[in-house]
C-alpha cells in the first residue's frame, strides 16, 4: 500500500453507503495517482475537473487511490470533522477490528451543533472508541438504528471479500433490523437495502416489511437513495409489484433539482433495476433536453443506455444525444462508445454519422477495449447493419487473445454478430468453440440457441461444438422460447450433421406446447428444419407438424407471402422463369410460403396455389432427392401443389429445349391447353398487398 502524504485513510465502502468512512479524512494535498489526472492533488481536481469528479463518485472499485479520491469528494461536501493520520501496525481480522486495530485517531471536533456532536461521538463509538458526554438517549439511537446499518454494511463487505462471516451473524442483524424496522430514516433504509441485497436477498420477510417502511416516507429520500433502492430490490429480486411505482413517482417529484450526473445515475438506476415507468422516463427525457449542453460523455453514454435498456426510443432525445456526441467521440471512454452503438442498435437507430464515427474512435483505441466493449461493438455493428470491413477485422484480432475472460454472452454475441453480416473468421470461430466447450454448463438458454445459430449459419459444422450444445439443449427444451426452439431446430438442420433423434422428439414436444404463440417467421423456420432433417418421423413429430399445418392454414399463412426472395438473371431457374412468363404473365418469382422460398408461383383458376420448381444438378443426389420429397408432402399438405422440372439433361447440361420441356410439362400437369393460346391460360391473376 502506498502512502500519500499527509493525512491519509483506507477506504472501506462507495460514498454515502457508509456513515464511518466520514470519520476518516483525506488531506486536501494527496496527490490523486492514478489516470489522466494522476499528478494533481485532490484539491486542484475537485476545483478544475468537477465533471470527472462527478463521474469518479459512480465508480464503484476496489482500487485504494480510488476509492480515497471518492472519499475526499464526499467530505469536501459536507465535513464534520477531521481524522490525523498516526502509526500504522499490521493487523488481519474483520472489518470491525480492523478501524480499532490500524489507527490511533486524534479527533477535532469543528462543530458545535448537537446532531453533529451526536453523529461525532456515534461515529467514534463505531469505530472502537468509548463515546463520551454523549446523552443516554443518543446512545440508544445510535445502538437501534446507527449501530444495526453499521453491522449489516460491515457484513456486506466481509460478503464481498474473501472471509464471508457466519450466517448465524447475518440472522442476527436481520433480526434487530425487522424488530427495528419503523425508526429507520430515508438514508438508513437505503443502506440497509444495499447491504441486505448482498448478505440476505433470500430473507423475504425482511425485504416485504422494508418495502412497506419506504413506501411510507417516500417523500424523504434524495435522488442517490432512490436510485439505491430501485437497484438493491432488483437485485434482491423482490416481488412488491407497488414499490417501483413508488420509487419511480418519488423520483418524478425530484426531477427538477437533479444535476446531469445525478439525471444519468437515476435513469441508469431505474433501467438497471427494470423499473420502466413511463412517467419517469418522460421526465427524465424532458430535463435531459434541457440539460443536454451540459452532460459530459460519460452522461451521454449512460442516458442513451439506459433509455434503451428499457425500451425507450425517444428520437427528438437520441438526435440530441448523438449531435452532443459527435464533437468530442475521441473523449468518450471505450465503454462509453460501447454504450452509444449498442443502444442506438437496440432500438433500431441505425446512424451511420454516429456509426463511423465511433468506429474510428475504436480503430484509434482498440487495445484499450476490454472483452465486454469488443463483444458489445461486435454486436451493436451488426445488429444495425454496419459492415465495417477494418472494424470487424480489428475486433477479431483483438478479441483472440482475450476470450478466455469472455462471458458467455459475450462468445455468443460475437460469432452472432461475425454469421450476421456472412464472415466466417476461422480463427475466430475455432476460439470461440474451444472456449466455449469449456463453459458450455454455463450458457443461458438464448445464448445455446445464439450460439448454434452462429455456426450454422456460418457453415462451420463443429462436431465437438454441436455434440456439446445438443447435450446442453436437450436437458433444457422446455425452458426454451419460441425463438429459441426455431433457431436451434435450424441451426441442427442447417448443419448438415445428422441430427440426434432424442433432440428433435424434445424439440418437437416443446414446441407442441408452444404452437399457438409463434409468428409466421418462428413457426415456418422451426417446420422446415423439421422437414429437411433427414431422419426417420416419430409420433411427436408427426404430431407437431400437424399442429404447424392447422396453425398456419387457420392464421391464412399457408398463402404466398408479400416479400420476394432474391432475383439472380444469371441461373438456369431464371431463363426458365422467362419461358413460363410468357406463358402465364401473372407468375411471380421468388416468393415466400411459410418463409420458405419457391420458385415460381401462381393461381389456378380454382384458386389452387401452383409452385413450380425448377430442379438444378445438385437435386439429383440422394440427400436432396429425400429433402425434396419431404418438402413437396408438407407443401401439398398446406394446399400447395408442386410441380418440379428437370433443367438439364442426361449429361449434365441445361436443356436446349427449356421452352418446349417446360411447356410439355405444363399441359402435362393440366395448366395450359393444347393450343398454348395465353388467353386459354387457366391462372389468375396475382394480388399482392
Amino acid at each position: 500500500m502506498r502512502a500519500a502524504r499527509g493525512h491519509f485513510c483506507l477506504r472501506v465502502a462507495m460514498p454515502c453507503q457508509t456513515t464511518l468512512c466520514r470519520a476518516f479524512v483525506v488531506e486536501a494535498n494527496c496527490q490523486v495517482g492514478f489516470g489522466k489526472h494522476r499528478s494533481l492533488t485532490h484539491h486542484q481536481l475537485i476545483t478544475r475537473h468537477k465533471d470527472y469528479c462527478d463521474w469518479i463518485c459512480t465508480v464503484e472499485s476496489k482500487q485504494l487511490e480510488i476509492q480515497r479520491l471518492q472519499l475526499y469528494i464526499e467530505q469536501s461536501r459536507k465535513r464534520h470533522f477531521t481524522f490525523k493520520r498516526q502509526p500504522l501496525s499490521s493487523t488481519v481480522g474483520r472489518v470491525a477490528d480492523h478501524f480499532k486495530s490500524i489507527y490511533e485517531p486524534v479527533w477535532t471536533e469543528e462543530t458545535q451543533t448537537p446532531k453533529q456532536l451526536a453523529h461525532l461521538h456515534a461515529t467514534k463509538a463505531s469505530a472502537g472508541f468509548e463515546p463520551t458526554n454523549v446523552t443516554e438517549s443518543s446512545q440508544q439511537i445510535w445502538r437501534s438504528c446507527f449501530g444495526i446499518v453499521q453491522s449489516a454494511l460491515n457484513l456486506r463487505i466481509l460478503f464481498m471479500s474473501s472471509s464471508p462471516p457466519a450466517m448465524k451473524e447475518v440472522t442476527e442483524v436481520a433480526d434487530s433490523v425487522l424488530e427495528a424496522m419503523d425508526r429507520f430514516k430515508s438514508h438508513e433504509l437505503s443502506m440497509l437495502a444495499t447491504a441486505f441485497s448482498v448478505i440476505g436477498p433470500e430473507r423475504n420477510t425482511l425485504w416485504c416489511k422494508l418495502a412497506l417502511a419506504v413506501q411510507k416516507q417516500p417523500a424523504s429520500f434524495n435522488e442517490k437513495q432512490l436510485a439505491n433502492l430501485a437497484l438493491s430490490f432488483a437485485n434482491a429480486g423482490s416481488k412488491d409489484i407497488h414499490l417501483p411505482l413508488v420509487l419511480s413517482g418519488a423520483a418524478v417529484r425530484i426531477i427538477g433539482q437533479l444535476s446531469p450526473q445525478s439525471i444519468a445515475h437515476v435513469a441508469w438506476a431505474f433501467a438497471k433495476s427494470s423499473s420502466y415507468d413511463a412517467k419517469l422516463f418522460d421526465a427524465l427525457a424532458f430535463v435531459s433536453l434541457e440539460w443536454m449542453q451540459e452532460f459530459n460523455d460519460h452522461n451521454i453514454a449512460i442516458i442513451a443506455w439506459a433509455f434503451a435498456k428499457a425500451g425507450r426510443n425517444d428520437p427528438k432525445l437520441f438526435s440530441a444525444l448523438a449531435a452532443s456526441a459527435l464533437p468530442r467521440i475521441g473523449e468518450f471512454h471505450p465503454q462509453g462508445l460501447s454504450n452509444m452503438v449498442w443502444a442506438n442498435a437496440t432500438i433500431e437507430r441505425h446512424d451511420p454519422e454516429l456509426f463511423d464515427a465511433v468506429a474510428g474512435a475504436v480503430l484509434s483505441r482498440i487495445s484499450q477495449l476490454n472483452q465486454h466493449d469488443l463483444a458489445n461493438i461486435a454486436w451493436a455493428f451488426a445488429k444495425a447493419s454496419q459492415h465495417d470491413h477494418r472494424l470487424f477485422d480489428e475486433v477479431a484480432l483483438a478479441s483472440l487473445p482475450l476470450l478466455g475472460e469472455f462471458i458467455t454472452q459475450g462468445l455468443s454475441n460475437i460469432v452472432w454478430a461475425y454469421a450476421t453480416i456472412q464472415r466466417s473468421d476461422a480463427k475466430l470461430f475455432d476460439a470461440v468453440a474451444v472456449e466455449s466447450l469449456r463453459k458450455i454448463s454455463t450458457f443461458k438458454i438464448q445464448e445455446l440457441a445464439n450460439l448454434a445459430w452462429a455456426y450454422a449459419k456460418a457453415g462451420r459444422n463443429d462436431p465437438m461444438l454441436f455434440d456439446a450444445l445438443a447435450s446442453a439443449a436437450l436437458r433444457r427444451t422446455m425452458e426454451f422460447n419460441s425463438q429459441e426452439l426455431a433457431n436451434l431446430a435450424w441451426a441442427f438442420s442447417k448443419s448438415g450433421r445428422k441430427p440426434s433423434p432424442e433432440l428433435f422428439d424434445a424439440l418437437a414436444a416443446a414446441s407442441l406446447q408452444k404452437v399457438a404463440g409463434f409468428n409466421i417467421a418462428e413457426l415456418g423456420m422451426l417446420a422446415w428444419a423439421f422437414v429437411q432433417t433427414d431422419l426417420a418421423p416419430t409420433p411427436i413429430v408427426e404430431k407437431f407438424l400437424d399442429s404447424v399445418i392447422a396453425c398456419a392454414q387457420k392464421q391464412n399463412w399457408a398463402s404466398l407471402q408479400t416479400g420476394f426472395g432474391r432475383q439472380r438473371s444469371e441461373f438456369t431457374e431464371a431463363r426458365c422463369a422467362q419461358v413460363v412468363l410468357q406463358l402465364v404473365p401473372d407468375a411471380t418469382r421468388n416468393r415466400y410460403i411459410l418463409g420458405r422460398v419457391v420458385d415460381i408461383a401462381f393461381h389456378a383458376t380454382d384458386g389452387t396455389l401452383i409452385n413450380l420448381e425448377i430442379d438444378e444438378l445438385y437435386h439429383r443426389t440422394e440427400r436432396q432427392h429425400g429433402n425434396d420429397k419431404r418438402r413437396d408432402i408438407f407443401l401439398e399438405q398446406l394446399g400447395v401443389r408442386v410441380v418440379r422440372f428437370d433443367a438439364f439433361d442426361e449429361s449434365g447440361r441445361e436443356r436446349e429445349d427449356l421452352a418446349e420441356g417446360i411447356k410439355t410439362l405444363l399441359r402435362k400437369e393440366g395448366i395450359l391447353d393444347s393450343s398454348d393460346s395465353i388467353g386459354m391460360v387457366a391462372a389468375r391473376a396475382l394480388h399482392v398487398k
